[in-house]
């Protein structure tokens, strides 16, 4: 995967800590992922698309590394046997992030 991992620049990507970050922001250690940083995969991808190779990304989204903080955060309780069906009640509790 290209998005940041835990452990920064040497991560392949399976310790996942910032989703969203390929290679964008300043964390764990440096901007880029091991990979480069968001432009270079732009790059990397149209280069390829430019000579009709098709190009997939591998997101990894049930792997979680560990976090820096807890914070309190609302939620909605869900039902247990049913995601989609939300209660209305919603709680604070708190969660690493």
């Amino acid at each position: 995967p290209c998005y940041k991992g835990d452990s920064g620049g040497y991560s392949v990507g399976y310790d996942s800590y910032d989703l969203f970050d390929l290679g964008e922001f300043d964390q764990k250690g440096g901007v880029a992922t091991k990979y480069g940083d968001k432009q270079q995969l732009l790059a990397a991808t149209e280069a390829l698309r430019s000579h009709n190779v098709g190009v997939l990304l591998d997101v990894v989204l049930n792997h979680k590394m560990g976090a820096d903080e807890k914070e309190t955060i609302s939620v909605n309780r869900v039902n247990p046997d049913n995601r989609d069906e939300i209660y209305d009640e919603v709680v604070e509790c708190e969660a690493w992030t």
